[in-house]
């Protein structure tokens, strides 16, 4: 079994556990009753306004089902991991040192590092397209606009339930938090930059931007005034913002790892931070002093809290799926900022929580987890019709009090729900998410893109706009080639590999061999043929035609994550996580030759376009080499130092290599925010800067004198050649 079936299996496991429910005990109100709910799952007795304690209820049915499925999926999971874990320690050891061993010995024969020199070429950008996936979404608290948040640092606010553009920021980073002001006009962001801006979407002006926090900023929050923002993040710091002048007023600094919430006390003298130390603390914010810090999470990460109004009670709540490896309790906490006692505590399915906040129709805390939870008088009461809640993975959630809706990210789309009717509201659809392939349209001024979504899009650079390619995938699209004939052969998650005629936007073959992601699709030289490759380990030849299978490899027991032809078609090369380089006889099927292991990984591949006896691969390592076939030997070796952008920067690993079609330039791109290009005539270098983020993929035009790098997040780069 693959390391990532494991990995989903493991998913699958805790998306169906569900662990004893209980529930929080308050006043019953009676606008439960007048608001329709339904009868109450469970019923506690109290004696106080707040529940003194946690007390065990009946298991509902369906969570009933959950927990026999959990039982049969933990035995399934065990015996999962004694198959793919009990490795003995020594013969692993000796395994590494031995391949460790043969590395170095291989690396006594590498040229020296390749120096760095700077070309003067210029490689001048000419169009930045995508606004990125949805990273963030923040309702106006009067719920007639939202703001939406990219990836790629861009801000739109959209009528609500119309969904009409209102108005677009653009900044430069992936955003993380947003928040409204209490006055409908103000939203504030942070970034991942440690940036922190407020806007004025209203008058379309920026009121402030300020980079004092020195790492991500994950939340934010607004005095009911308007008057006073709160941010905080990685830095460990939480700081006070006199909105008007955009200065900070105070800075408040005890928390030992990030934090992740903030919320301020009704009449703003109070605000609580919390985060991944697992600790609460309760800050008066005039003096900034710690008034108290509550512990009763016991160390475990706190994602959220929420002040009970007009009252010293706060609500504070792990994302209890964090904690996969013990069966964790009362993920809810109520607790009073004054002495620091817990008040109750309760326990939710084993399910990520992602709001915790207060309902003032129903006087109830409200918790969007797999289910919308209230907790309210004697009773608990849970709601979860709404199949985009009950069947997804969402990154983002947020209830409306007033129309009792609830807000979510979900895979790339905004999407509101009515978890009483269980009815979708809305639908906003987001661009690509993660941009996995990047190819240019030999016959138009297009850029075609795919990624996180099932589709392939055309940009056209004259005008930015987008338009879908008719390519039937149902899963994320890895990987694209063009060849002359002006089609295009695409494959991805759902196994399927597809050639689309481009001159007459129809589809030629669909072919479903591969038994797991197809991470590589290349065009022979030709164009006759077109080679592919994933997670089964397995090489395919086809016929570029008919889509008959001319060839099967068996290239390897791991994932493959590049495969490349050399320019007289005769050979295929692969590489992936086996840590090889592998090369093999395009028409027999025959292994060529394997190369000596330079290094300890090997993430991407290239052959010459000119020279059938060069290629080029990336290590995890931060390196790059280019091996002679005829020397059976690396003749050119490019160094962490000499890949670095800057003195402080560096590529972790590779994604993406790619020679130019005359043969004159390799750009390699990866996890850091460059694109390096070295002159393959006088080695070289030229650093393309990107948007802070990584790069997945890179395509040369035909010409030689373009290349298009697609982002990780959802952005498209172009740049031209300038002599």
């Amino acid at each position: 079994m693959t390391i990532k079936t494991t990995i989903f299996r493991f998913l699958l496991l805790f998306a169906a556990v569900f662990v004893s429910l209980g529930c929080l005990a308050l006043n019953v109100p009676d606008l439960i009753e007048e608001a329709g709910l339904p009868a109450p799952a469970s019923v506690i007795s109290t004696n106080t306004p707040l529940a003194r304690q946690s007390s065990g209820v009946p298991i509902p049915a369906r969570s009933s089902e959950r927990r026999e499925n959990e039982l049969q999926d933990s035995t399934e999971f065990d015996a999962l991991l004694e198959d793919d874990y009990s490795v003995d320690e020594d013969e692993y050891y000796a395994e590494m040192e031995a391949q460790q061993t043969a590395i170095a010995k291989n690396r006594e024969d590498l040229p020296s590092p390749l120096a760095v020199k700077q070309s003067a070429a210029v490689f001048e950008q000419v169009g930045v397209m995508g606004d990125g996936a949805f990273s963030e979404l923040a309702f106006s608290p009067d719920e007639s606009k939202f703001a939406a948040g990219t990836t790629s640092g861009v801000i739109t606010v959209y009528s609500y339930p119309e969904q009409i553009e209102l108005s677009r920021f653009e900044s430069t980073s992936e955003i993380l938090s947003l928040a409204w002001a209490p006055d409908n006009n103000l939203l504030a962001y942070g970034d991942n930059t440690g940036r922190v801006g407020v806007w004025n979407a209203a008058a379309d002006t920026v009121q402030f931007t300020a980079d004092i926090h020195t790492d991500y900023v994950r939340t934010l929050a607004w005095t009911s005034d308007s008057r006073q923002l709160a941010s905080a993040g990685d830095d460990m710091t939480a700081l006070i913002w006199d909105v008007a002048t955009g200065t900070v007023e105070q800075t408040l600094a005890q928390h030992e790892d990030w934090i992740r919430t903030v919320a301020w006390d009704l009449d703003n003298q109070r605000l609580v931070t919390a985060g991944d130390d697992g600790t609460a603390i309760v800050w008066d914010v005039a003096s900034g002093e710690a008034l108290q810090t509550y512990t009763g999470h016991n160390g475990k990460w706190i994602y959220y809290t929420a002040w009970i109004p007009n009252s010293d009670l706060v609500v504070s709540a792990l994302d209890s799926s964090y904690f996969y490896d013990e069966e964790i309790q009362d993920v809810l906490h109520l607790w009073d900022a004054k002495t620091g006692d817990v008040i109750a505590t309760w326990t939710l399915p084993d399910t990520y929580i992602e709001y915790v906040g207060w309902d003032a129709l129903t006087e109830s805390i409200v918790v969007v987890a797999e289910a919308v939870y209230f907790f309210d008088g004697q009773t608990l009461v849970e709601k979860d019709r709404s199949p985009e809640i009950t069947n997804s993975w969402f990154y983002h959630a947020s209830y409306l009090p007033a129309a009792r809706q609830v807000s979510l990210v979900v895979d790339n789309s905004i999407i509101v729900t009515d978890p009483w009717r269980g009815e979708t509201l809305v639908t906003l659809q987001g661009e690509l998410s993660n941009i996995e392939a990047v190819a240019f349209h030999p016959l138009s001024a297009e850029v075609l893109v795919s990624g996180g979504n099932s589709f392939i899009s055309a940009w056209d650079l004259a005008n930015s706009e987008q338009r879908r390619l008719d390519v039937q995938h149902t899963d994320w699209v890895r990987s694209m080639d063009v060849n002359q004939n002006n089609q295009l052969v695409s494959g991805g998650d759902d196994l399927s590999v597809v050639v689309y005629d481009l001159n007459s936007d129809a589809e030629l073959v669909s072919v479903a061999e591969h038994t797991d992601w197809v991470r590589a699709v290349v065009w022979s030289p030709d164009g006759a043929r077109f080679a592919s490759t994933g997670d089964d380990g397995w090489i395919y030849i086809w016929d570029g035609v008919s889509g008959a299978v001319l060839q099967e490899i068996n290239a390897s027991e791991n994932y493959l994550m590049s495969v490349a032809w050399s320019a007289d078609a005769q050979y295929v090369a692969a590489t992936g996580l086996d840590d090889t380089v592998s090369i093999w006889d395009a028409g027999s099927g025959e292994l060529i030759e394997k190369l000596p292991d330079y290094s300890s990984g090997a993430d991407a591949v290239v052959w010459s376009p000119t020279d059938p006896n060069l290629l080029a691969f990336g290590s995890t390592d931060l390196e790059a080499f280019v091996y002679d076939m005829r020397e059976k030997a690396v003749v050119q070796y490019f160094d962490s130092t000499a890949l670095a952008p800057d003195a402080d920067g560096y590529w972790s690993y590779f994604t993406t290599l790619e020679w130019s079609p005359d043969g004159n330039w390799l750009a390699i791109g990866g996890s850091s925010s460059m694109v390096a290009l070295w002159n393959t005539q006088t080695w070289e270098r030229v650093s393309l800067q990107t948007d802070n983020t990584e790069v997945n993929d890179i395509a040369w035009r035909a010409d030689s004198q373009a290349l298009v790098a697609g982002l990780g997040n959802g952005a498209v780069v172009v740049w031209e050649l300038r002599e």
